[in-house]
């Protein structure tokens, strides 16, 4: 849900304040957005933005003697790329010098965004209540053609139509040539109650203002199946390129700090998302430096996203959904929630871990922590503050879901790690989210860096009796209270699972691997045992090496950093 901060006056707003009253009106013209994120301290001073898209007011209304309540509409009509709202621009005309950039707000949720217009239709409605030494002298241009403002909205409700088809029970609307799926919402009259008389409503039908995308799987098509040879898309999102889910999943990366007045995580700065050394503005950032007192660590942020994932393992087919919407019924949200507490927000770490100091960090230029258990991992990140730990199954299988979506296929072999000999992190702060290629290797994956080894996940196991096991509560232990059967995975004398499980919010894909080798179809996850013990449970090489889990061996796997905002 977007959020406004306060409106800031500019300096040109407060000059031209001083002339309103004196035979001077305060003429109001525009609103227009921009991507960029602009320092607070510096809003004053600015006399332009970067202008993404520019709107003329729709309405205005009088709040009070001082109060004006200001509308303006925004749609991605046109748009060739969808972008995230930060900032907006109030414009005025100035009797003296013309038009200025009269007062601005940033917006603070980093959820506000318009899809580019081949995606989807999308509009957003923004209402800004402007104080003023008078609400009287204030005018403001309006040119309703082509907006739609919020009252010609309300009386489009009041529109009667006809409908000569059916209501088929399942929120199908039908007239003729004209077909209402059930990916609009409606909204009719209200004193239609209990039993409606369809045949004559009145009727709105709005595009459904979150996205709800579907990816089926088909592995009859190929064991390995990608875009256009088993992976197919639907809902809108068929024409998405990587850029476009980058954009839509909206991760971010940040520097997360911990001080001594904020003992959890509180956000420094965003990152170049093409060179992490870097901030949005290109400026240095420190992303190397292990505090003296606090954390600092460079984080990705993920925000809240649903999912809904179910597989057939007969007819060897199944469908991913994914939904921007926070609250969705039917979805999943267990990477985002803790405890009863549902989360807008989680952070993992962009590196493995780096344990100093008995204390957990993500940072660049520091050799992975390699030598320690499950339980001496979770300390270190429990040491952090409240709310942090390691990567857990619910993320990690969230990200397999991210993965496939993403990038339209399963095998995550061709992604990007440092190679496995690497040990020191920071191989990939200069190359892109996609695109960019660093030597031989490739991207970083959902912002993160591969591990380079293998890496301990918490909250599931694999027993000794073959049965894959997991912590629904959020209590991970290690005695494995409370971990629940999720399944019996089939395992070939090797140690390794010889066919596909799963696919599910909490495991992710458990997939095919007949030898253990990367050679062989894909890895997605692999679950190894050795010697009568679980060395590897739920291991991923989404970032080109293996995930792991460890209950007794240490000195072969790291781990990373989480934070539940």
């Amino acid at each position: 849900m977007a959020q406004f901060g306060n409106m800031i006056m500019t300096d040109k707003g407060v000059e031209l304040n001083a002339k309103v009253g004196n035979g001077v009106t305060l003429n109001l013209t525009k609103i227009s957005t921009s991507s960029t994120e602009y320092q607070t301290s510096t809003l004053h001073s600015l006399e332009s933005i970067n202008v993404q898209q520019i709107s003329n007011i729709s309405s205005k209304t009088i709040v009070n003697t001082t109060d004006v309540k200001l509308s303006v509409v925004f749609n991605n009509a046109g748009l060739i790329s969808g972008y995230y709202i930060k900032t907006l621009g109030l414009y005025a005309n100035d009797p003296d010098v013309g038009e200025i950039l009269y007062a601005v707000c940033q917006e603070t949720s980093g959820n506000c965004h318009l899809p580019a217009a081949s995606n989807t239709s999308s509009a957003l409605n923004i209402d800004m209540v402007l104080t003023t030494s008078s609400s009287e002298n204030v005018t403001v241009e309006v040119d309703p053609a082509g907006v739609v403002t919020l009252s010609q909205l309300n009386d489009a409700v009041n529109k009667k139509m006809e409908w000569r088809g059916e209501y088929d029970n399942a929120n199908n609307y039908k007239n003729n040539d004209i077909v209402v799926y059930n990916d609009a919402y409606y909204k009719v009259n209200e004193q239609f109650t209990g039993n409606m008389d369809f045949s004559k409503v009145t009727f709105l039908a709005i595009k459904e203002k979150y996205d709800h995308f579907r990816i089926d799987l088909d592995f009859n098509a190929s064991l390995n199946p990608c875009k256009g040879n088993g992976i197919t898309y639907h809902g809108g999102c068929e024409n998405f390129t990587q850029e476009d889910w980058v954009e839509w999943l909206g991760y971010k990366p940040c520097v997360l700090v911990v001080t001594s007045t904020n003992t959890q995580g509180l956000i420094e700065t965003y990152l170049d998302q093409d060179d992490y050394s870097k901030n949005k503005n290109g400026e240095t950032v420190d992303i190397t430096s292990v505090p003296s007192s606090g954390h600092r660590s460079v984080m990705i942020k993920f925000h809240r996203i649903g999912i809904l994932s179910n597989f057939n393992p007969y007819e060897r087919k199944g469908s991913i959904r994914i939904t921007n919407d926070m609250n969705a019924s039917g979805y999943s949200y267990g990477a985002f929630n803790n405890g009863c507490r549902k989360n807008e927000s989680f952070f993992v770490g962009a590196y493995p871990a780096h344990c100093e100091n008995s204390k957990m960090y993500s940072l660049s230029g520091k050799v992975q922590t390699t030598d320690k258990s499950l339980s001496e991992y979770r300390a270190c990140a429990n040491a952090v503050g409240m709310n942090y730990g390691i990567l857990d199954h619910i993320k990690l299988s969230l990200f397999h879901h991210l993965y496939i979506i993403q990038n339209g296929k399963i095998d995550g072999r061709m992604l990007s790690a440092p190679s496995e000999d690497a040990r020191t992190t920071g191989t990939l702060n200069a190359s892109g989210l996609n695109l960019n290629y660093v030597g031989t290797t490739a991207r970083k994956t959902l912002g993160m860096e591969g591990n380079g080894v293998a890496e301990t996940i918490d909250g599931i196991y694999l027993d000794n009796n073959g049965y894959l096991r997991i912590c629904k509560d959020g209590y991970y232990n290690d005695t494995y209270n409370n971990y629940t059967y999720n399944g019996t995975p089939y395992l070939l004398s090797n140690g390794y699972m010889g066919s596909m499980v799963s696919l599910s919010e909490d495991v992710g894909i458990l997939a095919y691997t007949s030898s253990g080798t990367s050679d062989n179809y894909f890895r997605c996850h692999v679950a190894k045992r050795n010697t009568g013990k679980i060395e590897q449970a739920m291991a991923s090489n989404i970032f080109d090496t293996e995930f792991a889990l460890n209950t007794t061996t240490a000195g072969t796997l790291t781990a990373r950093l989480c934070f539940m905002n």
